[in-house]
């Protein structure tokens, strides 16, 4: 029978099981990365051993209660059978292509990435990118703004980083686009199923394009033909620290992620209650 544990054998495989299973920005889960390294962290959150000197004991015991009944091998399985299936990156801190702004986050960094289109963006300098982002129920004239913004950025070879969403998210991406540049998405559910559904075909059809490499690797397990959907580079990357089939992204986020890490900080014209 196979277990989550057996699947958990080393650092990586640790990793991509802990962010199938549990939700990110986890500051136990972060604590417990720092304090023991993922594989063991994966066995504490099945409900063995015991938990170091360094992470409160109540804290921690409350955290297994929580989450050791989502540690299903299933759930894993299924998340690496769609990584390959979709040709996603799937990143880790210490990997070449890893955002390394993203350590600044600490105990509440992405456990892992999974990472679709042009992966160079995510090591660009971080002054080459300019993070926008704004309310979704944008009035005309914010997304006016963030049109002109975001097309000036461009014209100096900006990266554009946004996440996604309606209002002025979409109009930083479009922005971008429409100049010729290139833009970044941090997703708030798995790339298997990208949100908000109203903006896929601008995320799936934009985002991406084609690449002239077919032997690129998928990043799950070493060098081989890499499915379809990973031939995808030039003017855009999405990436999300939730897996395909994430159970998480089934239900309405409360918020959008913010993209930190990933470039400087422009929240441009925003008015929103969100």
């Amino acid at each position: 029978m196979v277990t989550i544990t057996s699947l958990a054998m080393d650092e990586r495989s640790a990793r991509v099981a802990l962010a199938a299973t549990l939700e990110p920005d986890d500051a136990v889960t972060g604590r417990l990365l720092a304090a023991v390294g993922a594989a063991e962290t994966v066995r504490l959150a099945a409900g063995t051993g015991a938990f170091p000197k360094k992470v409160d004991a109540v804290e921690a015991g409350l955290w297994r209660n929580k989450v050791a009944p989502r540690m299903d091998a299933r759930t894993v399985t299924q998340a690496l059978s769609e990584s390959d299936r979709l040709g996603l990156r799937i990143l880790i801190p210490g990997d070449n292509d890893w955002p390394t702004a993203l350590n600044d986050l600490v105990e509440r960094a992405p456990t892992a990435l999974w990472v679709r289109g042009a992966v160079s963006f995510l090591t660009a300098p971080l002054s080459d990118r300019v993070t926008i982002t704004g309310a979704r129920a944008a009035p005309s004239y914010g997304e006016h703004v963030t049109t002109e913004l975001s097309s000036r950025l461009t014209h100096v070879e900006r990266i554009i980083v946004s996440g996604g969403a309606y209002g002025i998210d979409t109009a930083a991406h479009r922005a971008a686009l429409a100049s010729g540049g290139q833009t970044l998405a941090v997703m708030v559910g798995g790339l298997d199923r990208l949100y908000p559904s109203g903006n896929r075909a601008l995320l799936e059809r934009r985002l991406t394009r084609p690449r002239t490499n077919p032997w690129a690797t998928t990043g799950t397990g070493g060098d081989r033909p890499a499915a379809a959907g990973s031939r995808l580079q030039g003017r855009g990357c999405a990436n999300s620290s939730f897996t395909p089939r994430s159970p998480h992204r089934r239900r309405r986020p409360r918020r959008r992620p913010r993209p930190a890490g990933f470039g400087v900080q422009d929240d441009g014209p925003t008015r929103s209650r969100c």
